[in-house]
């Protein structure tokens, strides 16, 4: 991947933040359990794969310069609800800190339940919206 070893720390940075801010607005209109959904819902489900992807890719990039990685709560605030970024952009890991990457994380223990419940390629959910019922995300990834 010549595109990723040509990128500075700075775009590096940049497009992670970007990712995650996007993983982090998808994500909180599928824990939504009150309101309409968007009119934009089942284009961006159709998307969700890509996107989770994306903010996988760039949050390993990011990880692998040496910062910590910025929880997934903090991604969902900036992406969803349009606030200022309170995560932990720039901090490096301390020597022999593990790193801990919560897209793998979230894969781990949250994608398969939510694809259960969501039809990615019509881009609707297949239950009831009550009947999506998970812990809450940023809690159970710590």
């Amino acid at each position: 991947m010549k595109f990723l070893e040509s990128l500075t720390e700075e775009k590096v940075e940049e497009f992670y933040l970007k990712a995650g801010s996007r993983f982090g607005e998808v994500v909180s209109y599928i824990y939504s359990k009150v309101g309409d959904l968007p009119e934009n819902f089942g284009k961006m489900l159709k998307k969700f794969n890509s996107i989770f992807e994306t903010w996988e890719l760039f949050e390993r990039q990011y990880v692998e310069l040496g910062y910590k990685a910025c929880d997934l709560e903090a991604l969902i605030e900036y992406g969803a609800c349009n606030s200022p970024f309170y995560g932990n952009l720039r901090i490096k890991r301390k020597e022999g800190e593990a790193p801990v990457y919560y897209a793998q994380k979230y894969k781990e223990k949250f994608l398969e339940a939510i694809r259960s419940g969501i039809d990615f390629s019509k881009g609707v959910l297949t239950k009831p919206r009550g009947t999506l019922s998970f812990p809450y995300l940023p809690e159970a990834l710590k």
